[in-house]
């Protein structure tokens, strides 16, 4: 239980490679106790400031789970993430062929049930290919992203990638993308996911192109939000648009 790999303020690479996590639990009973303080936990993988380039291929993610925090005061800066967490990196982030079944984070206001990317630096991009995400969800009130929350000032692409039964308590059931810059999806599928307040499947904010291709979208639902079970574009001024569905 606690922490697989924390990764804090490093100058190198990180490597993991052939690897399994299995039943990784982190909770804790920390009090925020005035606003604008936050205390961090650590999910499976998790950086913080570094300038490393980071590849993590043909790992699997099982049964992972970023437990509630008890809070004070009315704000909580974002945090989640159960399997993979990163913030404010000066690096390339890869995942490649990495499965990720039931990773929950529960705490209030988190975001991306098995991989969150925070505040993510210009230049550098992200990554997601031949990933596969069943059974992620973000119960925490206010929670967004299912499986994945990807906040970066730089290209985000997922390629290949399939995300089954992913749930939020608020938004984006599955994935939530808020690029600054260039967001790609190419040849994934969404299979019954669902969210509470809007975006069942997909949310895209703040994004300036976006290039999706060869989506697949099947029996996700949105309760509040009927309409957007599929797909919500929130807070979006895009300069490109391409979007072909399956």
């Amino acid at each position: 239980m606690g922490t697989g790999l924390c990764g804090t303020r490093l100058r190198g690479n990180i490597v993991c490679v052939n690897s399994s996590f299995s039943s990784c639990v982190r909770t804790s009973n920390a009090v925020i106790d005035h606003q604008h303080k936050n205390i961090s936990d650590t999910s499976v993988i998790r950086r913080t400031d570094v300038d490393v380039t980071s590849k993590i291929t043909s790992v699997q993610f099982s049964s992972c789970t970023f437990n509630e925090m008890t809070l004070s005061g009315e704000y909580v800066s974002s945090d989640g993430g159960a399997a993979i967490r990163v913030d404010e990196a000066h690096s390339t982030l890869t995942v490649t062929q990495c499965f990720f079944h039931k990773c929950t984070t529960t705490k209030y206001r988190s975001d991306g049930g098995a991989i969150c990317v925070w505040e993510y630096s210009l230049d550098y991009p992200v990554f997601l290919s031949l990933c596969s995400f069943t059974e992620c969800e973000n119960t925490g009130s206010m929670g967004t992203g299912g499986s994945v929350f990807c906040d970066s000032n730089s290209t985000v692409a997922l390629t290949d990638c399939f995300l089954e039964e992913s749930y939020s308590q608020d938004e984006a059931g599955a994935l939530i993308l808020n690029s600054h810059s260039l967001a790609t999806l190419s040849n994934c599928a969404f299979v019954s996911c669902s969210s509470i307040w809007a975006a069942g499947a997909l949310g895209v904010f703040n994004v300036d192109s976006i290039d999706f291709s060869f989506l697949q979208f099947r029996d996700c639902s949105s309760t509040n939000r009927p309409e957007t079970k599929d797909l919500y574009f929130g807070a979006l001024n895009p300069l490109v648009i391409s979007l072909q569905l399956k």
